[in-house]
């Protein structure tokens, strides 16, 4: 018992820090409501229109070069035609916001199946930086993707 103590309080210690972060702001809290919205999403193949900046552009570990608004909306289109996603998990690490700039550090698990039935998990990660134009927050950029597992 002795030893079971002090083990019990290192771990939660090491757990104090996690549940530490989970405590956002109104304004991370805004910027995260976002970020999962845009996972939620997922039949909704104009979500980009909704929420990203006229001038966005991202680059997904997937992409060759980084997209405008509008190539990201016509491989989504593209790609809602192949796939379906059935679950969509995003956790964040870390979001920080000054003045007018989100900046979201989040993790994410996707399940998805293709035309033939055939499922895929996917595990990835993202950083996505947001602004807040006319009292709504939209992103400028994006970057990330599935992590390899080699």
């Amino acid at each position: 018992m002795k030893k079971i103590l002090p083990m019990m309080g290192l771990m939660a210690l090491l757990f104090v820090p996690m549940a530490v972060a989970q405590e956002w702001s109104a304004e991370q809290q805004e910027v995260w409501k976002v970020v999962q919205w845009t996972w939620d999403a997922d039949d909704d193949t104009d979500w980009c229109e909704a929420v990203c900046h006229a001038n966005v552009t991202a680059w997904d570990n997937n992409y060759p070069a980084p997209r405008n608004r509008e190539t990201i909306q016509k491989w989504w289109k593209r790609n809602a035609e192949k796939s379906k996603t059935l679950e969509a998990t995003v956790t964040p690490v870390s979001i920080v916001v000054e003045g007018n700039v989100g900046v979201a550090h989040y993790y994410y698990s996707v399940m998805s199946e293709d035309m033939d039935g055939k499922r895929e998990t996917e595990h990835g990660r993202y950083t996505d930086v947001l602004v807040k134009e006319n009292d709504k927050w939209v992103y400028i950029t994006w970057s990330g993707g599935e992590i390899d597992d080699d």
